[in-house]
C-alpha cells in the first residue's frame, strides 16, 4: 500500500468538511474523486500532500513512497524559460552531470600521462573511481535522456520548439497550468494528484494526457469534472457526499450504476425506517398515558429516540435547477454565416467560414486553444460582418470567465438586470442554480468559477432566449451540475451553438461539429461519435456507408412485411446460411480488431510515435474508434444468439 487514509476529519467554521474518511491507494490505482464544490475534494489532497493536517484521523505512508500535488494554482519560477523550468526537475542529475564535466575536463590536460603513470593509491585513482560511481549512477538514472524526456512531455502537452525559450511570465494563465502539469509528469512520483488537470487542455491535449497516464507507472488521484476522461483513465471513483467518502470500482458511467443501485438500496431503507418511526411514535401517543402500557411506551419512545433523524436519500442535497424555455419561435432558416474572416488583433484566425443553422439544431464547435472557437461566438453575437440572422432571433450569451465588471453583489445585480423581480423571486432564482445565503450577497465581481457560471446560467433562464450561443458552459461547474445543465439543454426546444471540451456533452447535445483546424473550419454531421469515427473510415467488412444496425435488420430478410415463420424451408434454410456466414464475418471483423488494438497498444509506446504529437493523437483516435466498433461487434453477436430467427 501506498497510502492509507484511517478515519480523517477536517473541520472549518465549527463544521466537518468531510469525516471519518477511510481510503487505502495501491501502485497503478487509477482513482477519480469527484463531489459538489466545497465538499472536501481539494483539502483532502492537501492532506495527503501534507500541505495541510487533518483535525482528527492518521495518514500513512508505505516506505519511501514520492507524492507528486498539481495544485489548481501553478507553482513555477516565472523567471525561468519554458525548458529551463522542466529542467529543475532534473537538478539533482544535472548537477552530477557538471560534476562529470569538470573531471573530464581535469583528465584532458597536458600532464594527462603522468596522472596515470602514478599509483593506485594517489588522488588521481580516486577521482577516477568517483567518476566511475558518478557516472554510473548518472546513466542507471536516464540523465543521458533528460532533454529527450522534457521534449516528449511539452511536445505532448502542446509546446512546440517555437516555446522552448519563452518566459514563463510571459504565458497565458492556461498554458502556465499546462506547463504545471509537465513539470509533474516529468516528476513521475509514486503516487500523482491531479486537481482538475483537464481545465484548459484542449481535445488533441486531452487524447495525449490521457494515454500518457494509461501508462504511467505509479498510482493517481485525480479530481475532475471530465466526464470522459473519468472514463477513460479510472479504475475507481471516490465520491465525497455529505462529509462521507464512499469508493466505487471502474469508471465514470460504472459509478453512475453503482450509484443508482445504492441509491435504491438507501430508499427502500429509508422507506422501512419511516414505517418503523411511524409505528413507534403512533403505539407511545395511544399508551403514554395509560397505567399499564406507560413503561412499554416509554420503551418505545426511547427505541424511536435512538432512530435519530431519517434523511430522505432523494433530499440530501439540493441540486441545480435549470430550465430554458422561450415563448417566441425565430424563422426555420435560423443563420447564415458566409465568407467570414474571424481576427485577433492583426492576426488571422480562420478566413471564408461558411456555414447554415437551422431551427432547433445543436452545433458543438471545437478546435485547438486559440484557433478561434470563442471569436466565432462573438462575432455571432455581434453580428459581425458576413453573419446574418433570421427573423424573431432572442440570443442569449455564456461568455468564458468572469465577465461581470460591476462592483453590486449578485442580488443588487439581478435587482438591475429585472427590476419588476420581488426580492423572493430572485432569491428562488438564485436558489435553483443552489446560490444561497451569504453567496446572494457577495460582490459579483470576486466571485468563483463555479459561482459565476450559476449566475450567467440563471440570467438565461431568465431571458426566454430561443437561441443560446454557450462558451465552454460547463467548465468549472461540478459532475452533479453538468449532468442537470446536459438534461436542461437535452430538453430545450430551441437552437443551441456551444463552444466546449466537454466531450460527454458533445455526444450527448451535439447533431453537427464545427471543427476549427488553424487554417479553417471542418463541419461534421452528428455528435462527437461520429466526428470521431468520420476521422478515419474502417472497413470491418461491411459495404460502403451500411452500419452495423442495418446489416442486422437485412440479415434477417430482404422484405420487412414477410413474416419469417410464412417462408418456404428452403427460404428458410438460405436466411439461416446467411445468418450464419453473416455470424462468421462479424467474428472474423471482431478478431482483426482485436489483433489491430494489439498493435496500436504496442505502437504507442515507440519513441518515434509518442514523441510526434499529431501521429500519437492518430494512433489514439483509431484506439478508441476501435473500442467503439469492437463493442458494436459484441452487440450483433449478443442479439445473434438472443434472437435465433
Amino acid at each position: 500500500m501506498l497510502i492509507t487514509l484511517s478515519k480523517i476529519s477536517k473541520i472549518y467554521n465549527g463544521s466537518h468538511v468531510i469525516k471519518d474518511v477511510d481510503l487505502t491507494v495501491s501502485k497503478l490505482d487509477r482513482l477519480g474523486l469527484i463531489g459538489l464544490n466545497g465538499c472536501g475534494k481539494s483539502t483532502l489532497l492537501r492532506m495527503i500532500a501534507g500541505r495541510e493536517l487533518p483535525d482528527g484521523g492518521d495518514i500513512s505512508y508505505g516506505g519511501n513512497v514520492t507524492v507528486g500535488y498539481l495544485e489548481q494554482g501553478t507553482g513555477l519560477n516565472t523567471e525561468n524559460s519554458v525548458f529551463e523550468e522542466m529542467r529543475q526537475v532534473f537538478s539533482h542529475l544535472l548537477e552530477i552531470k557538471a560534476q562529470m564535466t569538470e573531471i573530464e575536463e581535469c583528465f584532458h590536460t597536458e600532464d594527462m600521462p603522468a596522472v596515470n603513470a602514478q599509483s593506485p593509491e594517489s588522488k588521481p585513482h580516486d577521482v577516477l573511481n568517483k567518476y566511475a560511481e558518478i557516472s554510473a549512477y548518472f546513466e542507471q538514472n536516464d540523465g543521458y535522456a533528460i532533454d529527450y524526456k522534457i521534449k516528449t512531455v511539452l511536445n505532448g502537452m502542446g509546446f512546440g520548439e517555437q516555446m522552448y525559450a519563452r518566459e514563463v511570465s510571459a504565458l497565458s494563465g492556461g498554458e502556465k497550468m499546462k506547463l504545471s502539469i509537465c513539470k509533474l509528469l516529468l516528476e513521475q512520483p509514486d503516487l500523482l494528484m491531479l486537481d482538475e488537470p483537464t481545465n484548459h487542455l484542449d481535445l488533441q491535449t486531452l487524447a495525449w494526457l490521457e494515454q500518457w497516464l494509461k501508462s504511467y507507472k505509479g498510482a493517481l488521484l485525480t479530481v475532475s469534472h471530465d466526464r470522459y476522461f473519468l472514463d477513460m483513465i479510472c479504475t475507481g471513483i471516490c465520491e465525497i457526499e455529505n462529509t462521507v467518502l464512499k469508493r466505487y470500482k471502474g469508471g465514470y458511467s460504472s459509478f453512475l450504476a453503482l450509484k443508482e443501485l445504492d441509491l435504491k438500496s438507501q430508499r427502500k431503507q429509508y422507506e422501512s425506517l419511516k414505517k418503523k418511526a411511524a409505528d413507534l411514535q403512533d403505539y407511545v401517543a395511544r399508551n403514554h398515558v395509560r397505567a399499564s402500557t406507560a413503561k412499554s411506551a416509554h420503551s418505545k419512545a426511547l427505541a424511536l429516540e435512538r432512530l435519530g433523524e431519517i434523511t430522505d436519500p432523494e433530499i440530501r442535497h439540493t441540486d441545480v435547477k435549470l430550465k430554458f424555455e422561450f415563448d417566441v419561435n425565430p424563422s426555420l432558416d435560423l443563420l447564415e454565416v458566409k465568407n467570414l474572416d474571424l481576427t485577433a488583433g492583426e492576426k488571422v484566425l480562420a478566413k471564408n467560414i461558411s456555414f447554415e443553422v437551422k431551427r432547433t439544431q445543436r452545433v458543438g464547435v471545437i478546435g485547438a486553444n486559440g484557433t478561434g472557437k470563442s471569436t466565432l461566438i462573438k462575432a455571432l453575437i455581434n453580428k459581425e460582418k458576413g453573419v446574418t440572422w433570421g427573423v424573431n432571433v432572442r440570443p442569449a450569451y455564456f461568455e468564458q470567465g468572469n465577465t461581470f465588471a460591476v462592483k453590486q453583489t449578485v442580488f443588487e445585480h439581478l435587482r438591475e438586470l429585472y427590476p419588476a423581480m420581488s426580492d423572493y423571486e430572485i432569491y428562488s432564482l438564485l436558489a435553483s442554480v443552489r446560490l444561497y445565503g451569504e453567496n446572494v450577497h457577495k460582490e459579483i465581481g470576486v466571485l468563483s468559477g463555479g459561482e459565476t457560471a450559476k449566475v450567467k446560467l440563471a440570467i438565461i433562464m431568465k431571458s426566454k432566449s430561443n437561441i443560446l450561443l454557450l462558451d465552454e458552459p460547463t467548465n468549472h461547474l461540478d459532475l452533479a451540475s453538468r449532468e442537470v445543465l446536459e438534461k436542461a439543454l437535452s430538453e430545450y426546444e430551441g437552437t443551441v451553438i456551444f463552444v466546449s471540451h466537454d466531450r460527454f456533452l458533445l455526444d450527448k447535445l451535439a447533431d453537427r461539429i464545427i471543427e476549427f483546424t488553424g487554417s479553417g473550419v471542418r463541419i461534421f454531421n452528428g455528435n462527437w461519435t461520429h466526428y470521431q469515427q468520420s476521422q478515419t473510415k474502417p472497413d470491418i467488412g461491411l459495404r460502403g456507408g451500411e452500419n452495423l444496425s442495418a446489416s442486422k435488420k437485412n440479415s434477417v430478410s430482404e422484405n420487412p412485411d414477410r413474416s419469417y415463420v410464412h417462408i418456404s424451408a428452403k427460404e428458410k434454410r438460405s436466411l439461416e446460411a446467411a445468418r450464419r456466414n453473416k455470424r462468421a464475418e462479424y467474428e472474423k471483423n471482431l478478431e482483426q480488431l482485436e489483433a489491430e488494438l494489439n498493435v496500436l497498444e504496442h505502437e504507442i509506446t515507440k519513441e518515434e510515435v509518442y514523441t510526434d504529437f499529431n501521429l500519437m493523437n492518430e494512433k489514439c483516435r483509431r484506439m478508441e474508434e476501435i473500442r467503439k466498433l469492437t463493442e458494436e461487434c459484441f452487440q450483433f453477436l449478443i442479439e445473434f444468439e438472443e434472437n435465433p430467427q
